[in-house]
């Protein structure tokens, strides 16, 4: 059949009835046709028919889920095979646009874990945004390699400050004040392999800031200040140090 277009249809929410006010024959439209009216998806004919005063009618397989329309563009797509198809596919697409739209907005909105259907049937389930964002700093974990905890982990204790990424950059740093011998310092977070180490002092000029790192329970640097003129320690000096390497 030549396809069927009305510049007027109208019918009511959970209503089958579709009324051409416009007038236009349906005598070609055959059950299994679909009819699309205004932007919504087809919806399937169960049958054409003309009532007792010559009005034209389509009755629709399901009733109409989307609200009171009123003289609305309609149109008829003959079923093919082809068509079908196209029909089919249309209506898989606008289902899976509408249980993702409420995905989304749940996404944007709640907290835990929304779910996302996919065009295949299959379903990808990912954190909400408010999860992800109270998940940006915390603890950082990993798993074979793997990050999956927080993306930055910030602490101090008495060996001073640190900052653990998830990528398992770990940067910690301390200060402390030079004594009449070299002073053994444990960093405030565990390294697992020997980090670059820099530091600086107060002391000026003619003195130099010596730094030995060492291999223990998580790797700890040996710090004294040494006179260049004498080559003796130099006490009372603060100095701070800071160490970058990874934490896994």
């Amino acid at each position: 059949m030549a396809t069927f277009t009305a510049t007027q249809a109208s019918v009511k929410n959970n209503k089958s009835i579709v009324t051409i006010n416009s007038g236009e024959s349906v005598a070609n439209v055959r059950q299994g046709d679909f009819l699309v009216i205004a932007n919504f998806a087809p919806s399937q004919i169960t049958r054409a028919y003309v009532g007792g005063a010559g009005e034209q009618f389509i009755e629709l397989a399901i009733s109409w889920k989307h609200g009171d329309q009123t003289n609305q563009s309609a149109i008829v797509i003959p079923t093919t095979v082809e068509v079908r198809k196209a029909v089919a596919a249309l209506q898989a697409a606008n289902l899976t646009v509408n249980d993702n739209f409420e995905a989304m907005q749940n996404w944007q909105t709640k907290t835990g874990t929304v779910t996302f259907k996919n065009l295949d049937g299959t379903v990808s389930t990912v954190p909400t945004l408010a999860s992800f964002l109270s998940n940006i700093v915390g603890n950082v974990s990993q798993s074979g390699g793997v990050p999956t905890g927080a993306i930055i982990e910030r602490g101090s204790n008495v060996n001073g400050e640190y900052t653990k990424l998830a990528d398992g950059t770990l940067i910690a740093m301390f200060e402390k004040t030079s004594s009449g011998s070299p002073i053994n310092c444990v960093f405030p977070s565990s390294f697992v392999s020997r980090p670059f180490i820099s530091g600086n002092s107060t002391s000026g000029a003619g003195n130099a800031m010596v730094l030995s790192a060492s291999k223990g329970s998580g790797y700890s640097v040996s710090v004294a200040i040494i006179r260049t003129d004498t080559a003796e320690y130099f006490p009372d000096v603060d100095f701070s140090v800071i160490a970058i390497g990874r934490w896994f």
